[in-house]
């Protein structure tokens, strides 16, 4: 591949910081391409005017090889918002059509990046709550370690939907407004199990109740914050028990996964 087309294919996964599977992914896929290089490029990283240009000179049989490497770049870990917006922008500059990305939803509209968004925020932070729940420890410090991610969940939330919102604030009222019940109703049974059965019925609840309080943040934002409590509630509880059921999903791959979903978690908390 030309070196212009390499700057293509590095630009969107560069948004963030590489990680070593992204940096090992990267001289796996592009031949030619040495470590150094990959450090001198993100060092002297071009501007997106100059890769605008760079996609102009490209002929119509490498841009879809262009566009595709750039993905699977951005796919080996996985994909950021920022990563997500860039791919978007580069796509258009090579005139790739929507149904040529190869992905479930249109590349090129706000609101289903967004949407992505979303989601990814949502299921991540409530597989990393699982995940950390089988680190063992009592329920109560499960309880006072997942709310950080919680409040952080948020925040990202709110981040992502240009909405004002505090996260320690919005979590404390959910607590009081819903979800402190349903916690304290399930307290009782996970302390009389006995292991390993405690730690699903942990990782459980810490999935659920983080994707309730995601499923709330996007419907107060929605509601321009005019959510009552007795509707949080009511939808806390009716979200609750869809992130049980959305668990049941992942439980194999959080079971088999949790001490990398940790690390990885720790890795990217701390870099």
């Amino acid at each position: 591949m030309k070196t212009d087309n390499i700057e293509i294919v590095l630009y969107p996964v560069t948004e963030e910081k590489l990680s070593r599977k992204q940096r090992d992914y990267i001289l796996r896929i592009i031949e030619n391409v040495t470590l150094n290089e990959i450090d001198s490029y993100i060092k002297n990283r071009p501007s997106f005017d100059t890769i605008l240009s760079l996609c102009e000179q490209t002929n119509e049989q490498e841009r879809n090889e262009i566009f595709n490497l750039a993905k699977q770049l951005c796919d080996s870990e996985y994909i950021t918002y920022k990563q997500l917006n860039t791919l978007s922008d580069i796509g258009n500059a090579l005139n790739i059509d929507s149904s040529e990305t190869g992905l479930n939803f249109d590349l090129f509209s706000d609101d289903e990046r967004m949407k992505y968004e979303y989601n990814r925020l949502l299921i991540n932070y409530s597989i990393i709550t699982s995940a950390i729940s089988f680190v063992p420890f009592s329920f109560f410090k499960d309880i006072l370690f997942t709310t950080p991610l919680q409040i952080l969940m948020v925040n990202n939330i709110s981040t992502l939907y240009s909405f004002d919102l505090d996260g320690v604030k919005f979590v404390k009222l959910l607590g009081g407004a819903a979800g402190l019940n349903v916690i304290s109703r399930l307290l009782s049974n996970v302390l009389s199990l006995v292991l390993p059965f405690r730690w699903i019925v942990r990782a459980s609840i810490s999935f659920a109740s983080t994707y309730a309080v995601g499923v709330l943040t996007k419907a107060y934002i929605d509601s321009n914050g005019e959510m009552g409590e007795d509707n949080l509630r009511e939808m806390f509880e009716n979200a609750y028990n869809e992130g049980k059921a959305i668990f049941d999903e992942f439980k194999d791959y959080i079971l088999k996964n949790k001490d990398k979903i940790v690390e990885d978690f720790k890795e990217s908390f701390h870099s």
